[in-house]
C-alpha cells in the first residue's frame, strides 16, 4: 500500500494479503520468499550509515533512520494537524503520574523520567534532534543506535534520567568501552560511544551473548551492509529517496522463537518449550511463508503531508491472485480530505474476491 498521510493511499497488490489471511495461512508449506519487484532501481545517492555493520543479515526486524529527517518540516506538519497537541497532552498525562513512578516498571519508569527532563531544546540534552538511527533485533532482543550532538551533555542528561527514576545503574567496563547497566528483571545498557549512544534491553540471563554486539566490540558474521539490504528494500518496495526504512521478517522471527540453540534468548521464554518440539519448529515458520516480510518506511514530509508506504509480501502465487482484485479509488484526486492529518482509500474488485474466497 502506498499511504500518503493527507489524502491519498494506493494499493500495492502485495498488502491484499492481509484480506482473509486465516483462510491463507497453512502448515507445511515449502514455499520461498518472494523474489523482490524490480519497480525501482535503487537511487545512486541512497545513504549507506555505519549502523548497518552492526545489524546482522538475518535480523527479523529492523527500523532505520537513514537520511536525517527535517525536523522543522515534521514539526509544522504536527502542529499544522494539531497532532503536536495530542502529544503535548500525552506528555501531560505522564507529567501528573510523575508520583505513581516507584510502582511502574523498569522501563517504563525510564521512559516517563526522560519525558519528564526532556522539556527543553533537545540539542541542550546533547541529542541531535533530526538524528540517524536504527533499532533491530539481535534474535528477537531489541539494539538500538542514535546519534548525539553532544556525548557529554547526554551523559549528565541521562543521569538525571536516572536520578529521577530511582534506578541506581553500575558503571562497567567491557574491552575498553564504559556502559551503565541497570539490573532488574530485566537488565538495561546505555552506553554513549563517540557521537552515538547505544542501549539494549534483555533479560539478565542474555547479557553474556548480547553485550559484546550491544557496544559494537562484536560484529555479526554477515551484516545488512554486506547483503545491501537497503537498496533491496528500496527495490522492493519502489521506494526512490527514503528517509526512513524499516521491515519485520516474519519467518526469522519465528525461527528465532521456536530454535532449541537459546544462545542469546537465554531467559527469554522459558516457558515456551512448546514451540522446540521438532515439528512444531518447522511447522511455526512455514506458517509465514504466505506472508513472509512486511516493509515500510517514507520519504517525503513538508508542513502539508508525509509520504509513507507500506508493504506486505506475499507467496508469489497468493500475489498473482491477489492483484486481479485492484480497482481504481473514486475521488482519489479530489480535494474531499484536504486539511486532515489522515485519510486512505481501497478500491476493490468485489467479483476477484468473491472468487478468491471461493
Amino acid at each position: 500500500m502506498h499511504l500518503r498521510l493527507r489524502a491519498l493511499a494506493v494499493m500495492d497488490p502485495r498488502l491484499w494479503a492481509s484480506v482473509g489471511l486465516a483462510a491463507l495461512v497453512a502448515c507445511g508449506g515449502t514455499a520461498k520468499p518472494p523474489a523482490a519487484s524490480t519497480a525501482s532501481a535503487p537511487h545512486p545517492s541512497l545513504p549507506s550509515p555505519a549502523f548497518l555493520d552492526l545489524i546482522p543479515a538475518d535480523t527479523a526486524y529492523a527500523y532505520m533512520v537513514i537520511d536525517p529527517v527535517d525536523h522543522g518540516g515534521v514539526k509544522s506538519y504536527l502542529r499544522r494537524h494539531e497532532i503536536a497537541a495530542a502529544l503535548a497532552g500525552m506528555k501531560d498525562y505522564f507529567s501528573q503520574h510523575r508520583s505513581d513512578m516507584s510502582t511502574q516498571p523498569l522501563v517504563a519508569r525510564l521512559l516517563l523520567a526522560a519525558m519528564s527532563e526532556a522539556d527543553g531544546d533537545l540539542a541542550s540534552l546533547g541529542i541531535d534532534p533530526s538524528p540517524r538511527l536504527a533499532i533491530w533485533g539481535m534474535g528477537l532482543l531489541p539494539v538500538a543506535r542514535f546519534e548525539l550532538a553532544d556525548g557529554a551533555k547526554f551523559r549528565a542528561f541521562a543521569e538525571r534520567v536516572f536520578q529521577r527514576a530511582g534506578v541506581h545503574p553500575t558503571e562497567e567496563t567491557f574491552q575498553g568501552t564504559r556502559y551503565w547497566l541497570i539490573e532488574d528483571s530485566v537488565d538495561v545498557v546505555v552506553a554513549v560511544i563517540g557521537d552515538e549512544v547505544a542501549l539494549s534491553v534483555f533479560p539478565p540471563a542474555s547479557k553474556t551473548a548480547i553485550l559484546p554486539y550491544v557496544l559494537g566490540e562484536k560484529r555479526p558474521q554477515r551484516s545488512l551492509a554486506d547483503v545491501h539490504a537497503l537498496a533491496e528494500i528500496q527495490t522492493a518496495a519502489g521506494f526512490e529517496h527514503p528517509n526512513l526504512l524499516g521491515f519485520i521478517n516474519f519467518v526469522r522471527a519465528a525461527e528465532a522463537f521456536t530454535t532449541k540453540d537459546r544462545g542469546i534468548h537465554n531467559g527469554v521464554w522459558p516457558g515456551a518449550q512448546l514451540f522446540h518440539d521438532p515439528a512444531c519448529a518447522r511447522e511455526v515458520p512455514a506458517l509465514f511463508e504466505t506472508m513472509p516480510r512486511l516493509i515500510f518506511g517514507w520519504e517525503h514530509h513538508d508542513a502539508d503531508h508525509i509520504s509513507a508506504r507500506i508493504v506486505l509480501e506475499t507467496r508469489p502465487d497468493i500475489t498473482e491472485r491477489l492483484a486481479r482484485m485492484v480497482a481504481a479509488v473514486p475521488g482519489l484526486s479530489t480535494k474531499a480530505t484536504e486539511g486532515t492529518a489522515a485519510a486512505m482509500g481501497i478500491g476493490v474488485d468485489v467479483g476477484e474476491v468473491l472468487d478468491f474466497i471461493a
